[in-house]
C-alpha cells in the first residue's frame, strides 16, 4: 500500500520537532500532528507588555552545557546568559544569604552515597535511615527534590538520581543559562526545514501492524484518518499512558510505563512596577543582588530573579506536593497564594505587594489536558524502564520525549531533543 507519508510524528514539542526536522533533511516524507493550537509543548514563551524580556510559562533554563542544545545555540548565533545573583533562604522569619547551598547539598549527597547503597530505594527512605535524618539541610534537600525534580521524595528512585547526577557532572549542570529572547527561539532551527505541521490534530486511536499504521484524528474539520508506515510517538508521558488508544494494545510497554511517573510543578511570573524587594536590608541581607530565594515547607518555596539582568520580574516556583494541593485552585487563586508567600518573606503587607503587580501569568500544567504535568521521574526499581520504553516496536512504532532519555538527561528540553534525533536516526537505519 502506498502512503503519502513514510512517517507520522505525533507531537510538536521539542522531541517531535527535532525528529521531523531530521527526517525532512533526510528526504523522508513525514508530517507532524499536534493536538494544541501551538507548537513547543512545554516550551511556552509569551511576550510581556511591561518588559522587553520574554516571559516563560514553561521551560526557562538550559541546565549546564548540553551538546544538543548548545549546537542549536551556535548554529543560530543565539545569545544566552548565565544565571547569576546570590542565593538566600527564609527561615524562622528571617532572610539570610546562603552562599554555600550547593556545597552543603554535595556533602549531603556524597555522605549518603558512602553508605554503599546497592538495592534501589526511594530517596526519602534512604535519607530517613541515614545520619542526615535530622541534618539542618534536610528541609532544603526535600524541597529541592520536590521543586527541581518535580518529584515525590517517597517515590523517586535513588539510583535514578545518582544517574542524573553523573550526567550532570559531565555537562556542568551546576551552571544555568537563559535565552533572553525566549526559549522558543531554540526551536526555530527545526522550522527552517519547513516540516508539515498540522495543529489542532488530536490523535485518538492508532491501529497498527508491522509496517502499517492508521491514525484516527480529531481536527477542526471533523475526524480524519492518516496513514503511514511508521509513527514516532513524541507525546507527553500521561498522553502515551492513557491519552491514545492503541490497537493492538502496547502490552510490551505497560511495565516500563508503570515505572515512569509524571512530576508536578507550578510557576508564576510576576512583573512589578518596581523591585520593591531590593535596596532594603533584610536581617543584614541585601536583596539587590537576589538570584534565588529559598523557603522550604512553603507552598511557593523557591523564587528567582532575572539576575544578572536587572528587572522588575520575579518567578515563583512550587514543587510536587504544593502542586497537588492546587488541584482545584484557579489560576487567580494560585497567583494569590504565591503573592501571600512573597508578602511573608519580604515582610510587606499583602495589599502593598498587590499594588506593585503589573502582570501575573502562569500556566497550570497539571490542568492542561494535553500535557498533565511537568516532566518525568523514575520510581524505585525502574533502572531499565526508559531504555525498555524507547525500544521500537516491529520497526513501526518509535518513541521520543524527555521521558525516553535513559542516560540521565530526562526531564529536560535537551533530553527531549536528543531522543527526537535518535528516533529519526533509528528510522533512517531501519529503512
Amino acid at each position: 500500500m502506498s502512503h503519502p507519508f513514510e512517517v507520522i510524528v505525533v507531537g510538536a514539542g521539542s522531541a517531535g520537532l527535532a525528529a521531523a526536522s531530521e527526517l525532512k533533511k533526510a528526504g523522508i516524507a513525514c508530517c507532524v500532528l499536534e493536538a494544541s493550537p501551538r507548537i513547543g509543548g512545554r516550551v511556552f514563551t509569551v511576550a510581556s507588555p511591561h518588559s522587553p524580556l520574554a516571559m516563560e510559562l514553561g521551560a526557562e533554563f538550559i541546565h549546564g552545557m548540553p551538546p544538543a542544545t548548545l549546537a542549536l545555540v551556535r548554529q543560530q548565533r543565539m545569545p544566552i546568559m548565565e544565571a547569576g545573583g546570590k542565593r538566600f533562604h527564609f527561615t524562622r522569619g528571617k532572610i539570610k544569604e546562603f552562599p554555600d547551598f550547593w556545597e552543603w547539598m554535595e556533602k549531603l549527597s556524597s555522605g549518603i552515597a558512602k553508605q554503599g547503597i546497592k538495592q534501589d530505594r526511594s530517596w526519602y527512605e534512604i535519607l530517613e535511615q541515614s545520619r542526615y535524618k535530622n541534618h539542618p539541610l534536610r528541609p532544603f534537600a526535600l524541597s529541592f527534590l520536590e521543586g527541581f525534580h518535580g518529584a515525590d521524595p517517597t517515590l523517586i528512585s535513588y539510583h535514578s538520581l545518582k544517574s542524573a547526577e553523573k550526567f550532570g557532572e559531565k555537562i556542568q549542570s551546576d551552571r544555568s543559562f537563559r535565552i533572553p529572547n525566549g526559549y522558543d527561539q531554540l526551536l526555530q532551527l527545526f522550522l527552517q526545514t519547513d516540516p508539515d505541521i498540522r495543529l489542532q490534530h488530536l490523535v485518538r486511536r492508532i491501529t497498527w501492524t508491522r509496517g502499517e499504521v492508521s491514525l484516527n484524528v480529531s481536527t477542526p474539520k471533523g475526524v480524519k484518518t492518516f496513514e503511514a508506515r511508521r509513527v514516532i510517538l513524541a507525546v507527553p508521558l500521561p498522553i502515551l499512558k492513557t491519552g491514545i488508544e492503541f490497537s493492538p494494545a502496547l502490552t510490551m510497554k505497560e511495565k516500563p510505563l508503570s515505572h515512569i511517573l509524571m512530576g508536578q510543578v507550578t510557576r508564576v511570573n510576576f512583573e512589578f512596577d518596581e523591585p520593591f524587594w531590593q535596596g532594603k536590608k533584610q536581617e543584614q541581607s541585601d536583596l539587590a543582588d537576589l538570584g534565588f530565594l529559598l523557603s522550604p515547607g512553603r507552598e511557593f518555596g523557591t523564587w528567582w530573579s532575572t539576575h544578572p539582568i536587572r528587572s522588575c520580574r520575579l518567578v515563583a516556583w512550587a514543587g510536587y506536593q504544593s502542586t497537588l494541593n492546587f488541584k482545584d485552585a484557579t489560576e487567580s487563586e494560585v497567583i494569590g497564594r504565591a503573592l501571600n508567600s512573597l508578602s511573608v518573606m519580604t515582610k510587606t503587607p499583602p495589599a502593598q505587594v498587590q499594588k506593585h503587580v503589573l502582570e501575573a501569568r502562569c500556566h497550570l500544567w497539571h490542568k492542561d489536558q494535553l500535557i498533565q504535568g511537568a516532566y518525568s521521574f523514575l520510581k524505585v526499581g525502574a533502572a531499565h524502564a526508559m531504555k525498555d520504553l524507547v525500544r521500537p516496536v516491529d520497526k513501526t512504532l518509535y518513541f521520543a520525549g524527555e521521558h525516553c532519555h535513559y542516560q540521565g538527561n530526562h526531564a529536560s528540553v535537551d533530553g527531549a531533543i536528543e531522543t527526537g534525533y535518535q528516533a529519526a536516526k533509528t528510522i533512517r537505519a531501519d529503512l
